[in-house]
């Protein structure tokens, strides 16, 4: 780590895309960091002027196609780890207007760096933050830190391989111009070395598990159970699945989506939907009924396939089983730990089997693992 005379950076500035409340990694990142610290949100806009826009616009387009560069050969290469399903040209649009923003994001990033000599972290959460690093180059005592939240280059469920080629070159470079790179499961550390071979040292595994953890006993089971849906995310997570009525589903449907909204065409007449501060009320359901947590994923990206979601640690801290489904890490770790099932596509039998003496048991071994887990991270 490139340090100050007392031996550790002097400062940091920490990159995001998102809102940082209620983004407990990204604030895990912030308790940690030297401080001062400054928070750069690269949602911002590029160039207030035509003449800037049209230079961010060109800019953007040759750093796209410098992306394809080896696009025959990488694409063969890439062909081993994973697939796409779609268009050629599917998000190209999106992966173009991502660019824009890094390149301003870099100014911004540039301007701080300049303002601030001396020992610095900077901690880039996701690609386009970390390509926004890339482009500024900061030199000097500056050390820089890749955090991959999840598998990067097919992260997008209807990504095309033109956006799979060129953000795999990001990432690429990003990777060389990293002084240490996270992310977030084993599973998604070793798809990151296949697709990058350059990558010797495996990714630093830093798993989500920030959640308090619960004393609950199963409930009785004399109440209908519930499947509990926690998350922003309501795309690709297979909620069409539950929208039935409760005695044609065997569950009734428990959905905190904290701010956000359920998809087009999804009714969804039959959700109890909560509150955004959920932790209370997710409590309160278990004492009463007893609840699975709903895992479900579209399995089309290979991020989808490999992830360790963060319901998944809300579900362990609140000593809730998992609901899986088939084809992903998360069943391997259903199958390896039991701590739940994998969806088998008949939730009225498993509405029956939660009502056994099965569920006691995938209950033990979630507070099993949870403890473990704090003891032995590389577990995940």
């Amino acid at each position: 780590m490139v340090a100050s005379d007392s031996g550790f950076p002097a400062a940091s500035i920490i990159l995001v895309d998102d809102d940082v409340p209620g983004d407990r990694r990204v604030e895990r990142v912030l308790e940690a960091a030297p401080k001062p610290h400054w928070v750069l949100d690269i949602r911002v806009r590029g160039s207030e002027s035509a003449l800037g826009r049209a230079r961010d616009l060109g800019r953007a387009a040759w750093l796209a196609a410098c992306g394809l560069r080896g696009a025959l050969q990488r694409r063969r290469q890439l062909g081993q780890v994973l697939e796409a399903r779609h268009p050629p040209l599917a998000g190209l649009a999106a992966c173009f207007c991502s660019t824009v923003r890094a390149l301003a994001a870099s100014r911004q990033l540039s301007e701080q760096l300049a303002s601030r000599p001396g020992p610095l972290l900077i901690h880039a959460n996701d690609l386009v933050a970390g390509l926004a690093v890339t482009l500024a180059r900061p030199q000097g005592q500056a050390r820089f830190v890749y955090d991959s939240h999840e598998f990067q280059i097919q992260r997008h469920r209807r990504a095309g391989w033109l956006r799979i080629l060129i953000e795999h070159e990001f990432e690429r470079k990003v990777i060389e111009a990293a002084h240490e790179v996270r992310t977030v499961n084993r599973a998604v550390a070793g798809a990151m070395q296949r697709v990058h071979p350059t990558l010797r040292k495996a990714p630093r595994v830093i798993a989500n598990d920030v959640y308090a953890h619960h004393e609950v006993a199963a409930a009785p089971a004399e109440q209908r159970p519930a499947l509990v849906h926690i998350g922003k995310g309501t795309r690709g997570r297979l909620l069409e699945r539950l929208d039935l009525p409760p005695e044609q589903l065997g569950f009734e449907v428990h959905a905190w989506l904290l701010g956000s909204s359920l998809p087009p065409g999804l009714r969804g007449e039959h959700f109890a939907l909560g509150a955004a501060s959920y932790e209370g009320e997710v409590l309160a359901l278990l004492t009463e009924r007893r609840c699975l947590m709903w895992c479900g994923l579209d399995r089309s990206s290979l991020s989808y396939r490999l992830a360790t979601p963060n319901k998944l640690f809300q579900a362990l801290a609140f000593g809730m089983p998992i609901v899986a489904s088939p084809d992903t890490y998360l069943a391997e770790l259903v199958e390896r730990h039991g701590i739940g099932v994998v969806d088998d596509g008949d939730l009225p039998t498993l509405a029956r089997r939660v009502q056994s003496q099965a569920y006691e048991g995938w209950v033990a071994s979630v507070t099993s693992l949870r403890a473990r887990l704090r003891n032995e991270p590389e577990l995940f």
